[in-house]
């Protein structure tokens, strides 16, 4: 299976956080280790904190860490989402062409 770059990027994070789960994850940090454009990491976030995966919080000691423990996860769960990262362009793109 072939995955878009954005769901590929968003299956690193995941699994990136899923080592230290309990741990709070700045932006700047999950850049420089994972090697994803500020701006595209940032819209990542925000897609997988509206799907459940993760939240947010805000203020000079905020970051990003799991809504729940990672092995609550279902990977249903994961496949939905990427299945959304997926679609979601080719959507877009065929309803500006009609």
């Amino acid at each position: 299976m072939n995955l878009s770059k954005t769901s590929e990027y968003a299956l690193c994070i995941l699994i990136y956080m899923a080592k230290v789960p309990d741990q709070l994850y700045t932006a700047k940090q999950l850049v420089k280790e994972l090697k994803v454009p500020d701006k595209y990491l940032r819209r990542l976030m925000t897609d997988l904190s509206k799907s459940g995966f993760i939240r947010s919080i805000q203020g000079r000691d905020g970051g990003y860490t799991f809504i729940k423990s990672p092995d609550k996860i279902m990977l249903c769960q994961c496949q939905r989402f990427l299945i959304k990262q997926i679609l979601q362009p080719l959507i877009m793109s065929i309803s500006t062409n009609i």
